[in-house]
């Protein structure tokens, strides 16, 4: 049975963990998954993407598999806060003034150095509207939820 990742993971842990078959990265996106899907995240991620992060979770499994080395956050469930650009997206920043505005073009550099680096990309994070408020609250989209509070539970 695979072992599932515990908060106080970090990353050479879970690549300790990846080498010596305790566990694979398709696990740790499935309870990666499970925990944004509990009524308590209903404002961490304002769009998941399940299907593409299970995919890449599961072909970094297939390579490691195989033998080829990879990098540190091959597979491991990333997300990118909604104030960073990803191609064939709106970029919203907790507004809902810029709905209407074109998509992306390209990724910013921030996610597509994550990309490269073969992170399995849970979604977008929630954030409060343009990053400008001292009390974190969000009016459109919920106030975003603390991840931590979640895999505590």
């Amino acid at each position: 049975m695979a072992q599932t990742p515990s908060r106080s993971s970090d990353v050479t842990h879970l690549q300790q963990a990846l080498a010596n078959g305790l566990t694979t990265c398709e696990a740790w996106v499935e309870q990666s998954l499970a925990l944004a899907a509990q009524p308590a995240a209903a404002h961490v991620f304002t769009r998941l993407w399940a299907e593409s992060a299970l995919a890449s979770a599961r072909h970094a499994d297939a390579q490691r598999r195989s033998g080829v080395r990879l990098g540190p956050l091959a597979g491991l469930p990333v997300s990118i806060k909604d104030l960073f650009d990803v191609a064939g997206q709106v970029t919203l920043a907790g507004s809902t003034v810029l709905k209407g505005l074109p998509k992306a073009p390209t990724d910013c550099p921030a996610v597509a150095r994550l990309k490269g680096a073969g992170g399995a990309n849970l979604g977008r994070t929630n954030m409060v509207e343009f990053a400008f408020s001292g009390i974190g609250n969000n009016p459109h989209y919920g106030t975003p939820g603390a991840w931590d509070a979640l895999s505590d539970k």
